[in-house]
């Protein structure tokens, strides 16, 4: 997703995505296949839905606990 606006990576997670526990029906996560993240590894996205039912979608890049 990357330099792209993701508007079909997130539809396809919101689709196919399997929702996060304790947070059924507002958040879903979804293992892409294909790099989505800026760090050039990341493939999932996590999608959630708003008051409004609109969906929003981001990578889901690993916390670097180093820094």
């Amino acid at each position: 997703m990357d330099g792209e606006n993701g508007v079909e990576e997130t539809q396809e997670a919101w689709e196919k995505g399997r929702w996060v526990r304790n947070r059924e029906g507002t958040v879903k996560e979804y293992d892409s296949g294909r790099v989505v993240g800026s760090d050039g590894v990341t493939t999932e996205i996590k999608v959630h839905i708003d008051g409004k039912g609109n969906i929003h979608g981001y990578p889901k890049i690993p916390l670097d606990e180093d820094k």
